[in-house]
């Protein structure tokens, strides 16, 4: 499988993670969908890109906004996972 069409198919099933209700924890999506691929595709250097997925509370709007279209999401999804994380 080339690695566009699996890095889409990995992003689905984050979605389909996220939506189901079944994530757990914000850092799930990058273990599903990939921590390299996204970093990348957000344009993050790698080592802040760590330090953000481990505290989301450093990820800016923007970024969290690139991340939800990347899933094809609301980021209202993504904010309230973090909420739900920080609690």
């Amino acid at each position: 499988m080339p690695e566009e069409k699996k890095f889409e198919s990995r992003l689905q099933a984050a979605k389909a993670h996220i939506e189901s209700g079944q994530l757990k924890t914000f850092q799930q999506i990058f273990q599903i969908a990939g921590k390299t691929a996204i970093q990348k595709m957000l344009g993050v250097n790698f080592n802040t890109f760590n330090r953000k997925v481990n505290d989301p509370r450093l990820f800016t709007i923007a970024e969290l906004i690139e991340l939800a279209a990347l899933l094809q999401i609301d980021s209202i999804l993504l904010y309230q996972q973090i909420i739900k994380d920080l609690r």
